[in-house]
């Protein structure tokens, strides 16, 4: 299973850790398969990873790393991202009523909130 952990610190040793680049920062090349464990810097808005193959992308306070109305450009990258079948678990910093329309439109079915985790599902 491969977890895709945005904006992660270690939290899960089994996920893929990708974190936003800072200002003047310059990205390092990322490898054209991705490990557990690994660190990727990256644009949350435009994933530095292939389509589909993804099983899970989680997300803690993503949305207070970007400025409002970003919810639903990241819905859309974690769907193109995630393969069929993939689940996305974002806990929202935003509102719900913004981040649960947002995965819905991305395509996410089974969209609901869950003990305070945005979740859905890709078909």
């Amino acid at each position: 299973m491969v977890i895709l952990n945005l904006g992660g610190e270690g939290e899960d040793p089994e996920a893929v850790d990708i974190n936003r680049l800072t200002p003047g920062e310059t990205r390092r090349p990322v490898p054209s398969f991705i490990r557990s464990g690994w660190l990727i810097q990256g644009d949350f808005l435009a994933l530095p990873i292939r389509s589909s193959v993804i099983d899970e992308v989680r997300g803690h306070m993503v949305p207070l790393l970007l400025s409002s109305g970003h919810d639903r450009l990241i819905a859309q990258e974690a769907f193109r991202v995630l393969r069929p079948g993939g689940r996305i678990r974002l806990s929202p910093t935003l509102p719900a009523r913004t981040v649960l329309p947002a995965l819905a439109a991305a395509g996410f079915v089974a969209v609901r909130l869950d003990g305070g985790t945005a979740t859905g599902v890709k078909p």
